[in-house]
């Protein structure tokens, strides 16, 4: 979300907790590394997927960033397994765990002579996996996918080469050990657009276990902002994983390049978000941010579009001075939770209400306000399972203070007291527990 890319930057944690280029050597818990992790990953015990009820979090602490798991309603943390609780970090480490929180993957964008290789693992069950990072790329993202039963199966990882200006974009089966490497470039001769349909190099947003189609968000490394520059699908359902890397397949355009302030993709991969701004007509207070990716407008309209027509499916503009803060998609994929409201500055939304579009109708119900102090920004929602999990933001000098509650999606008047507190709480996704 621009949004909460622009608290970040308030807070100087954009680069630490989101991307993480410097070149420091990280905690990777239970990865015995180095290249030895050559043990093949068994399939997990238990078939049936669990409720995605808990909500996984990271709190920067000075030079270490903690990860967390926390179940509605509950102050103490939730087990992100069976053996691990939480997961500590140096402060330019950078993770992936799975939806089930069996399988765990820790890296950190580094200098182009270290790691070798990016190992994945079975949290503490001893068994992990390597994946051969060539030489002069980095590892710039990494994410587990799921499979048709719901269950973890696939793995994406992002490797880039920024002297030769070229990416690697990898998908594996986790337990099989087989992949596929796409090989592409982020520039192109005398201006021309790639082979691959795009300029720049793509992260997975998610994918639709269904048809076998990956949704990829392109951007340019290290521009302004890495500003958003299209979003792609690439089918490999019908693609061997022979265990080669291949020349990138053209893949098919979903969102022309910068049509969207911020994306989310439903859990399901088949439907697409995505909030539009009317320079015309701005919410009552907003300030463009003075700083990097600042300076635009804000949201104020709120779109759905189907991925394989690329048609619109719902919409909604915002009242007269109002924008958008943030939103979240269900984990069945049939509604989205939004705030609205009036702005206090850059960034926080004066006394944000709670809105619930659904996909089946279209129609939008406009809910109560989630915090009624004034001088308290909503910075994220995630819905997992039955619950909404959000974050608060709250300016206390030069420094702020951010707090973790939530609330039954039956009744979101009502939310529970503050989970965690820390300067700084990034949701990252929804886990099983």
């Amino acid at each position: 979300m621009r949004k909460l890319a622009k608290v970040l930057m308030l807070l100087g944690l954009a680069a630490i907790v989101m991307f993480g280029y410097a070149a420091q050597t990280q905690a990777q818990p239970n990865l015995v590394g180095g290249g030895a992790c050559k043990v093949k990953i068994p399939p997990p015990a238990n078939t049936s997927p669990s409720p995605r009820a808990n909500v996984l979090t990271v709190s920067p602490n000075g030079n270490t960033i903690h990860v967390f798991a926390y179940a509605p309603g509950k102050s103490a943390p939730a087990t992100i397994n069976q053996r691990v609780s939480s997961v500590t970090l140096n402060s330019f480490g950078r993770f992936a765990i799975s939806s089930d929180g069996r399988l765990g993957a820790w890296f950190a964008t580094s200098t182009p002579t270290t790691p070798t290789t990016l190992d994945y693992e079975a949290i503490g069950e001893g068994k992990c996996a390597s994946v051969t990072i060539p030489q002069g790329f980095s590892t710039f993202d990494v994410k587990f996918l799921d499979d048709q039963a719901g269950l973890p199966h696939y793995m994406t990882y992002v490797l880039e080469n920024g002297e030769k200006q070229t990416w690697i974009l990898g998908f594996i089966d986790v337990y099989a050990g087989t992949y596929v490497e796409f090989l592409g470039n982020y520039q192109a001769a005398a201006g021309k657009t790639p082979p691959i349909g795009f300029v720049g190099v793509a992260d997975v947003l998610g994918w639709n276990p269904q048809t076998g189609t990956l949704i990829l968000s392109s951007y340019t490394p290290f521009a302004d902002g890495q500003a958003q520059r299209g979003i792609y699908a690439l089918t490999v359902s019908d693609l061997r994983l022979d265990s080669k890397r291949v020349p990138f397949p053209t893949a098919r355009v979903v969102l022309p390049r910068e049509t969207g302030l911020g994306v989310a993709l439903s859990l399901d991969g088949s439907k697409l978000a995505y909030l539009l701004a009317d320079p015309n007509a701005q919410p009552t207070g907003y300030k463009p941010f003075d700083g990097p990716g600042g300076g635009g407008p804000a949201a104020t309209g709120l779109t759905v579009i189907d991925i394989t027509s690329g048609k619109q499916i719902a919409g909604y503009k915002a009242t007269q001075a109002q924008g958008f803060g943030t939103y979240t998609w269900t984990l069945d994929s049939k509604q989205i939770l939004f705030t609205t409201g009036s702005y206090l500055g850059s960034y926080s939304l004066l006394s944000p209400a709670i809105n619930t579009l659904d996909l089946a109708t279209g129609a939008v119900t406009v809910g109560s306000l989630l915090v009624a102090d004034r001088q308290t920004g909503i910075v994220e929602l995630h819905a997992c399972a039955d619950s909404l999990f959000f974050t608060t933001y709250q300016p206390n000098g030069a420094n702020g203070q951010s707090a973790l509650f939530s609330a039954s999606l039956s009744n979101l008047a009502i939310h529970s007291s503050v989970l965690a507190s820390a300067d700084f709480i990034n949701m990252v996704n929804c886990i099983s527990g």
